[in-house]
């Protein structure tokens, strides 16, 4: 029995010492980063809502008989029709468009913080084709025009815009495949403004104005990565169009009377959109290029 003992002492000290001289295993490899770094192109569609606030100022000076009076303009009528006029509305409609952009990834160091959060970042060009629309009629009969008959008067007032073109930066923490992040950049869209002017002593008029509008836009979004190229977003962002229009229209009646408006126009949008991007990956990146020496 104690040859037996004897010998699975041995044993266990000899596989003892020789796992002791055994090389350790290699440590596991670290989980890849995921890799959202180059170009990547897409395609979005979806809503966009919110309002347009515009002013009509009259040029005194250039207003004869408006509203019918014996000896000209009624004191009080331009301020009414100011009042009627002055009008913020509702639009609202459709979004459809694509983007291309790039992004990049940084390490957080202290004393940033968290230390060693991935920091994705970069730009993105955009151009959307909208289908936005909205419209408004103020009526008004005129107390400084009590007549007989009073003065009624009407004014009709309709915006619209058909695209939409954005340079943003973006930029969020990195969590795996999900990516939220802020937006923050540059608009231009092409507005369109009406107005229609009538009242009962037989003065009608319209203007037409359109031109681009410069703006800016900031919101958040968050996008998720299911495989290397394809990714998925949903967005917001708020777009401030300020000091769009600045026109004139006239306004005819009878016997050569007329109104010299002057209109101006701003527009506050909210576009809420979903997105599709694929990555192209390392194809446009130099650094991985073999330039000749």
């Amino acid at each position: 029995m104690k040859k037996y003992a004897l010998l699975s002492a041995g044993l266990l000290f000899a596989g003892s010492a020789y796992a002791a001289n055994l090389p350790l295993p290699a440590p596991a490899a670290p989980p890849p980063t995921p890799n959202w770094d180059g170009v990547y192109f897409g395609a979005n569609g979806g809503g966009v809502w919110g309002d347009a606030t515009t002013k009509l100022t009259l040029w005194s000076n250039s207003i004869v008989n408006l509203g019918g009076g014996p000896a000209g303009l009624f004191p009080g009528v331009p301020t009414e029709l100011v009042t009627t006029s002055n009008n913020r509305f509702h639009d609202s409609g459709s979004a459809f468009g694509g983007q291309f952009g790039y992004l990049t990834h940084t390490t957080l160091v202290p004393p940033l913080t968290p230390p060693g959060a991935l920091i994705v970042a970069g730009w993105e060009v955009g151009f959307d084709a909208l289908h936005l629309r909205g419209s408004v009629v103020r009526t008004a009969t005129s107390v400084a025009n009590p007549g007989p008959p009073p003065l009624a008067f009407a004014f009709g007032e309709s915006v619209n815009s058909d695209w939409m073109w954005t340079l943003m930066e973006r930029g969020g923490i990195l969590l795996g495949d999900w990516y939220p992040y802020l937006t923050a950049g540059f608009a231009a869209a092409k507005f369109n403004y009406n107005n229609t002017y009538l009242d009962n002593t037989g003065l009608t008029g319209t203007a037409s104005l359109n031109g681009f509008a410069l703006g800016g836009g900031i919101g958040g979004g968050l996008e998720w990565r299911w495989n290397r190229n394809w990714s998925v977003r949903g967005q917001y962002v708020y777009y401030l169009f300020d000091g769009l229009f600045d026109g004139n229209s006239t306004v005819l009646g009878p016997a050569s009377t007329f109104a010299i408006f002057h209109h101006q126009v701003t527009f506050r949008e909210g576009m809420a959109t979903g997105a599709i991007n694929y990555r192209l990956g390392e194809i446009f990146d130099l650094t991985k290029w073999d330039f000749p020496k």
